[in-house]
């Protein structure tokens, strides 16, 4: 991989892929280590990063796993994603429990997030950032459903209780919240590993009505490329330039969509003319990236994803200070005082 430089600026590393199972098999969470059954389906040949890029976003069906105002829950690398009947709720991991999970994969105790945060703060109990986003002056009880049965299931064998586990859970390709405006549809799923979320408007609806707030941001903005960036402590979880389209049997007409930022962390629908006697889909795409880098130069040589989705980053930096996690083998710059001299990290 070629040398990326860049001075005073940070790294941005997109993570935009969620919990998947891809094979008819089941995942099981647990805070040890077990040995796989017999007969348990082995691990593909398939490169990492090919296999990882190719999986498919999963929704599990609450049943019992988590908070009883969650409908469905979905997990990756960088986050964990609730939706309860009136919002979605982004837990964005932090790096000591990210680190703390990659050691689970490797063997020793692991626990996954499976609890709803409380309203506020925005931070939930040791497990970063949380970011809401709710639907301003929407109906407080769609009907949620999900659509299209994975053939993979979860369980969870928590503790030494066995009342308290969990076995047997559906997972979903799609979540459908119905009538979350009148005659407004939302449907969340998955798309080359990125989470999207579609807006179907039917005829005669009126999507100027969609409006989203976000709690847990301390700033939001509209780029020059019509995204919504929304930062979150020292993460960014950024919605693209929604793409709205209407559909007649297997041609697609484009519409031309946008955001329009109604208050601070609070942002709706600008529609271009459409033809109101057929459905329109409004489909924003979500990506969520960290920032790695300090003040100085850094530089990054080569980045590898490992079978649990994690980044990892080498490269060297005269930045002072770095980002170091807790039990790091150095937290302190050691380079020269001239900075010509750097240290390297991973």
């Amino acid at each position: 991989m070629g040398k990326c430089r860049r001075t005073a600026a940070a790294f941005v590393i997109f993570i935009a892929a969620l919990l998947a199972v891809q094979n008819p098999t089941s995942l099981d969470v647990s805070q040890s280590a077990t040995t796989p059954p017999v007969g348990q389906t082995p691990v593909s040949d398939t490169p990492v990063p090919l296999a990882y890029g190719q999986l498919p976003l999963s929704f599990e069906a609450n049943q019992g796993q988590t908070d009883a105002q969650v409908k469905f829950l979905t997990r990756g690398p960088g986050y964990t994603l609730f939706l309860t009947q009136d919002e979605a709720v982004f837990v964005l991991r932090s790096k000591e429990r990210a680190r703390g999970e990659r050691l689970g994969a490797r063997g020793t105790a692991r626990t996954m997030q499976t609890t709803l945060p409380p309203p506020s703060p925005s931070k939930g109990e040791g497990e970063g950032s949380v970011l809401r986003m709710r639907f301003a002056r929407a109906n407080p009880s769609p009907l949620a459903s999900g659509l299209e049965t994975l053939p993979g299931i979860v369980n969870y064998f928590i503790g030494n209780d066995p009342k308290k586990w969990r076995s047997n859970i559906p997972t979903y390709a799609r979540v459908k919240y119905e009538s979350v405006y009148p005659g407004i549809d939302l449907v969340y799923y998955g798309h080359q590993g990125r989470l999207e979320y579609d807006f179907v408007v039917r005829p005669g609806a009126d999507p100027s009505a969609i409006s989203m707030a976000f709690e847990g941001a301390q700033e939001s903005r509209l780029t020059d490329e019509g995204d919504l960036a929304l930062s979150v402590a020292h993460e960014e979880i950024r919605l693209n330039k929604p793409v709205a389209y209407q559909e007649r049997g297997t041609a697609r007409t484009s519409v031309d969509a946008r955001f329009v930022k109604l208050g601070r962390n609070q942002v709706a629908f600008q529609v271009g003319p459409y033809d109101r006697t057929r459905p329109l889909v409004i489909d924003p795409t979500l990506t969520y990236s960290t920032y790695l880098g300090g003040t100085g130069t850094d530089s990054g040589n080569a980045i590898a994803l490992d079978g649990t989705g994690a980044a990892y980053i080498t490269g060297n930096t005269t930045s002072d200070p770095f980002p170091t996690t807790t039990g790091a083998l150095q937290t302190a710059f050691g380079g020269d005082s001239t900075g010509t001299l750097g240290d390297a990290f991973v």
